[in-house]
């Protein structure tokens, strides 16, 4: 202060040597100091005697301790404001004696609670001395139950000296034994640094032992520990709590610690993965082998199905995805044989969308090697699949334009036997030579018959269920078409073993395969040449499955096209899947026809191998999966139908010809017939014959009122009336609504005679036939 002019002094006014006052008194003895400013900052001197004093010495600002910063910085504003006022001050003729006064009462105040703080301090170490007793007495104990534990502890008292480590606790923060540098948290300081998870430094204060001493039950608290001296990271876990006595009293502190570094890294890889699996376009599903829960649902799942995880966790996935659990069942066998399935599903929505995806499988196997789980990427190709049939439809349509030629030239042969017999017949020709022209019109109808319903099936373009084929049938239909319609330059061949594997597919998809790889060979062939379709079971090794994109060892039954034309370029053998790439002149193919076949082939778990050289022909073979049952290797013969026993039939048709033939047919064989020629004259037969009609057949398209129609009111009149429908048309669209009706069967016209008995037998025994799904 002899040195500067200081505005504003703020002093105690107990300290050592001199207090406030003696300090005020010399300040103001100097002239310089005279008028400054002094306040008075203090605990102890607050009296209304103390205030007195104060003014005497010209201090008439006193802040008592505590005080806020605001009410400081509001008492030093006034005080500086005054800076241009004298101090004001007041003397007293007996300031040396108050203020000796002054200073005696508060010495005595202090020794006091001097006395009473050596007392307090004498009992606590009275205190203290049997509480380190009673340590010592239990440290004993104490190591012996959490010396071997495998979770590190570390005991503390309650000024923080670490009394006790445990094997695990020195192992975990790479000591050997216990060193002088590990008696307090304090000195770990220097070696340790802990930090957060997220990186945040952890200052001492907080560190797991201290939070412990300050009451916190610790639990759980994961931190990353960081070792200066050896420069190692673990992550740790501490927990820990205060030990009381008898008397609730605290007496220890008990810190455990575990090192979970590799546990936080697989937790780490694992949400990593789960996070790129979560957001994953495919639905991930995890399942459980034995009674299919659900126990993974992805975010792609979600997408894909409805259903949130929540409300997919922990249930059957037969009871969310599927309508037939036949489909869920399908890829079990497989996954059970090669631990793997690729193949396309059929599965709904939580809207009840149906919706078809491209499913690839793992089987997940426990230690024992037992099955566990089921993995599931599904990827949606409806709308693919849509596109596919579209392209399959406008395929066919272009495949019905080229073989609409050879079709009406077998029609013409077809019809020209039967006219021809017809006129025979009419000539009145023997009884030998009759039945020997009647044998050929049956046969030219039969044939022409079943022209017409190939060539409208292939139209329609109707996708059949998954059904078990024998390779010899498809083969044999391909041969009788391609026999009619290509030309007679090129001859056509089928072969194939006695017993063919069967095979799980859509006939009409197969179907198209065979017809694309055919007209293919065709047109190679210009000039003619041989055609062998063929079939064969083949077991598929690992080599050979190597060596073809796509295919897996296994037991495959093939399907071959082979010809002897021009053969394919080697460089262009590895194009021709591609879509719209052809070999052929513009304007004479698509280049969609062998896209197409891979893409069926594909969806049925097969694959096709090409084989070409030029100018010796191309062979290509399709392998498919082979199912493992006894598959008949040529149909049956029918039966022979039996006749009726006199039952009465309602024939109901608008055709005169078909109800005169028919109504011929079963009074032949011991029926007797009523006839009608539309629907009101049925009901009015009905009204007066009903107790008398066994079975009613009727024709679905007639005029006034239709087949549907009249058999909905002919049941109202006998409800258990029996009925059997017919039409030359696709009942597909009311198959349900008669079956509703309790329609026992379904004739297709044209039927033969063994249909229709076969149909009238069943009726009348009340054997009731399913209808056809087709």
């Amino acid at each position: 202060i002899g040195k500067e002019e200081p505005d504003l002094i703020i002093a105690d006014v107990l300290m050592p040597r001199m207090d406030g006052y003696e300090f005020v008194q010399q300040l103001r003895q100097d002239p310089r100091n005279a008028q400054t400013k002094v306040i008075f900052y203090t605990a102890s001197y607050i009296e209304e005697e103390s205030r007195r004093l104060a003014k005497a010495c010209g201090v008439n600002h006193i802040i008592v301790k505590p005080t806020d910063p605001d009410t400081i910085l509001e008492i030093v504003d006034e005080a500086l404001g005054e800076r241009s006022k004298p101090a004001t001050i007041v003397p007293t003729p007996d300031f040396e004696r108050e203020h000796l006064h002054l200073v005696t009462d508060k010495l005595s105040e202090k020794v006091e609670e001097l006395e009473t703080l050596t007392h307090q301090l004498e009992q606590e170490i009275v205190e203290r001395k049997g509480a380190e007793d009673a340590l010592r007495a239990s440290e004993a104990h104490l190591q012996t139950v959490v010396e071997n534990l495998d979770e590190g502890v570390i005991v503390s008292d309650l000024k923080g000296g670490l009394v006790h480590w445990n094997r695990a606790a020195l192992t975990i923060h790479g000591y050997t034994k216990l060193e002088e540098g590990l008696r307090s948290q304090s000195d770990l300081v220097d070696t340790f640094e802990l930090s957060t998870l997220d990186g945040t430094r952890v200052p001492l204060e907080e560190w797991p032992l201290f939070r412990i001493l300050r009451g916190e039950n610790l639990r759980d608290l994961e931190l990353r520990v960081r070792n200066i001296r050896a420069d190692w990271e673990r992550i740790f876990n501490y927990g820990g709590t205060l030990v009381h006595d008898g008397s609730n009293e605290p007496v220890l502190a008990i810190v455990t610690v575990s090192d979970i570094t590799q546990r936080k890294r697989a937790e780490e890889r694992l949400r990593e993965q789960a996070d790129i699996i979560n957001h994953a376009r495919d639905a991930i599903i995890i399942r459980h082998f034995q009674d299919d829960r659900i126990t993974f649902w992805n975010k792609g799942a979600e997408h894909l199905y409805g259903w949130t995880a929540n409300e997919a966790l922990g249930k059957p996935s037969g009871e969310l995805l599927y309508a037939d659990a036949n489909e869920r069942d399908a890829p079990l066998k497989v996954l059970l044989s090669t631990g793997e399935f690729h193949g396309e599903l059929k599965q709904v929505t939580k809207g009840g969308r149906d919706i078809v995806v491209d499913c690839r499988a793992t089987l997940i196997r426990d230690p024992a090697g037992e099955p566990r789980s089921l993995l599931l990427i599904n990827t949606d190709i409806t709308e693919q699949k849509k596109l596919e049939m579209q392209l399959l439809r406008a395929q066919r349509l272009e495949s019905i334009g080229t073989l609409a030629g050879g079709v009406a030239h077998d029609l013409n042969n077809v019809l020209g036997p039967i006219l021809m017999g017809a006129e025979s017949l009419r000539c009145n020709r023997t009884g030998e030579q009759a039945t020997a022209m009647i044998s050929l019109i049956e046969e030219s109808a039969r044939r022409g018959s079943s022209i017409v319903k190939q060539v409208l099936t292939f139209a329609r373009g109707v996708e059949g269920e998954r059904v078990l084929i024998n390779p010899r049938h498809l083969i044999d239909e391909m041969v009788e078409i391609a026999k009619r319609t290509f030309p007679k330059t090129i001859e056509v061949t089928g072969k194939y073993p006695e017993h063919p594997w069967a095979i799980s597919g859509d006939p009409t998809q197969l179907h198209q395969v065979l017809l694309n790889l055919s007209m293919n060979a065709r047109d190679a062939m210009a000039n003619g040449g041989s055609l062998i379709l063929g079939a064969e079971n083949v077991e598929v090794d690992d080599n050979f499955a190597a060596m073809m994109p796509g295919a897996k060892a296994g037991s495959y039954a093939t399907l071959r096209v082979s010809d002897t034309g021009v053969g394919i370029p080697r460089a262009l053998v590895e194009k021709i899947f591609e879509p719209f790439f052809t070999t052929k002149d513009p304007g004479k193919g698509t280049g969609l026809g062998l896209s197409t076949s891979l893409g069926i082939v594909k969806s049925h778990a097969g694959f096709i191998s090409v084989s070409s050289e030029q100018g010796r022909g191309t062979t290509f073979t399709v392998f498919l999966p082979a199912v493992q049952t006894d598959v008949a290797p040529c149909r049956k013969e029918a039966p022979p139908v039996t006749k009726g026993n006199g039952e009465l039939v309602l024939l109901v048709d608008d055709e005169m010809n078909v109800r005169r033939v028919t109504k011929m047919t079963l009074e032949t064989h011991n029926y007797c017939v009523l006839e009608a020629n539309d629907g009101p004259e049925a009901l009015a037969i009905f009204a007066q014959h009903k107790d008398s009609i066994s079975v009613v057949l009727t024709d679905l398209m007639m005029p006034y009122i239709d087949g549907v129609a009249l058999i909905r009111t002919l049941k109202r009149i006998k409800p258990d009336m029996i009925f059997i429908a017919s039409s030359g048309q696709d009942a597909e669209p009311r198959l349900v609504e008669l079956q509703g009706l309790g329609v026992v069967n379904f004739l297709r016209k044209p039927y033969d005679t063994r249909k229709l008995l076969t149909a009238l037998e069943s009726a009348v025994s009340k054997q009731l036939a399913p209808l056809p799904k087709k």
